[in-house]
Order: C-alpha cells, then structure tokens, then sequence
C-alpha cells in the first residue's frame, strides 16, 4: 500500500474510533457523502480536506502523522534466533539497546567503546533482523512496537537475568534520583490485576518519557533503571514453616 493509502487508512480507523461515518464528513465538508465516499476510495485528498477531518475530531496534521507512524509495519518481538544472536554478541546487543534508547551513531560510538566501523556493522546488522531502519548517513529509525518485549525465559531475559539484574540490584539505593522500596501483603484476585494494571501504565509511561526526551541532548540526560517485579511470592523460610509442609516432614 503506498503511504498515502496508509494514511487514508489511518483517517478512516481514526473517524470510526470516533463514531463518525462518511455522513458525518460530507455535513462537515458540505459535500454529498457519495462525493466523500469517492474520495476516500480514490484517496483524492487535499491538505485542507485532510486538516478539516482532523479538526472534527479534535486532532490537528501532526496527530494523524503520528498515528500513522505508530501504524507503520513494525515488529514486537524477535525470533529465538534472533534472540541468540544478540546475546551471543555483546556490542550488537549494547548497540541494539542504545537505538531503542533513541541515540545516534555519533552519540553511540563517542559514549562506548565501540568504532565507527563496528558500529555500522552492527547498525546493518540489526536493519536486517528487523529492529531499525537504516537511512543515509547512518540515521536511525526504530521499527518496533511500543510493546516491545523480548521472549519470556528467551536469551534476553536470561542474559539481564545472569548479569544485569544483580547488577542493577547491587547497590544501597541512597543515592540521588535513587529509590528502593519493597512491598508484601495479603490482597484479593482484583486488587492483584489492579496492580498489574499500574505496572503496565507505569512501563508505557516510562517508554512515554524515552520517546518524548529522543531529542534532548545526549549531555542533559542520564541512563536510568527501572525495575518492576510482581509475582505470587511468600519468603522461602516462611513458607518452608507451612503446616502442610512440615506435616509432610514428618511423614517422610
């Protein structure tokens, strides 16, 4: 589909999440709606026109733009062997966290210690899984979803799970900008979904906040780790004092 067809595509999604129909646009625009019908099926669309069914839902050009953006063909996970490809190669996975951070080559290889040369590789290597664009002059342009995840129990998350969890955990959290807290306690089925909710808005908020400071200065920002962890958990000495499990000590 050519991209003005996606963004046609894109106007009409956006117009039925807002419950308006081609009737709706053709009092707007004052055409007859077998006029509006024609023009959204040849995609025969002036600026104006486009702007003018923004305005009626309440977006401006950029909104559209934007939804567009996020409706490119992108992709919200990798292949285990993928996965394994990038575990297995330190700098491609270090390169391929830094792009979903939003920095540039520029900025990648004056912070790391990897080349120029290495940096390109690694930058086509990831065009190629499928990760990123990559456009002249080594621009970057990110093809995942928001949701991104890597595979549960996959390379990935054993590899954070071997170095860089105890890692991130080996610290006393007093410095500034630094917090550790630390909840347990008895809750319902639906308070537990509650909270699972917030952690997830909470993980979107943060991608949120990458996405909005891409354009910061490199030297006005700071890595910055966030951990959240939920699960059904009972510390293991007290649930080795279960009633259950020391009866079936003693039968043993």
């Amino acid at each position: 589909m050519s991209a003005i067809g996606e963004i046609v595509a894109v106007l009409k999604s956006s117009l039925k999440q807002h419950g308006l129909t081609y009737a709706n646009v053709a009092e707007h625009l004052g055409m007859s709606e077998a006029s509006v019908k024609r023009m959204f099926s040849e995609k025969h669309f002036s600026l104006a026109r486009i702007e003018s069914i923004c305005n009626m839902m309440g977006m401006d050009f950029l909104d559209l733009l934007h939804t567009y953006e996020k409706h490119q063909y992108r992709i919200s996970h990798l292949t285990l062997e993928q996965e394994q490809e990038l575990a297995n190669n330190v700098k491609l996975l270090l390169t391929a966290v830094c792009v979903r951070n939003h920095l540039g080559f520029q900025d990648i290889v004056r912070i790391y210690d990897i080349e120029e040369h290495e940096c390109t590789r690694a930058l086509v290597r990831l065009d190629k899984l499928g990760l990123i664009e990559l456009l002249p002059k080594n621009a970057i342009k990110l093809k995942i979803e928001e949701d991104f995840r890597w595979l549960p129990g996959g390379p990935i998350e054993q590899f954070y799970k071997q170095y860089v969890q105890p890692d991130f955990l080996d610290s006393e959290f007093d410095t500034e900008n630094a917090n550790r807290v630390f909840l347990t306690g008895m809750v319902s089925e639906r308070s537990q979904q509650y909270l699972l909710k917030k952690s997830n808005e909470l993980m979107r908020e943060f991608a949120k906040l990458i996405r909005q400071d891409a354009n910061v200065e490199t030297s006005n920002k700071f890595n910055i780790g966030l951990f959240i962890a939920q699960r059904p958990w009972e510390l293991s000495m007290l649930k080795a004092m279960h009633r259950k499990t020391k009866q079936k000590r003693q039968t043993a």
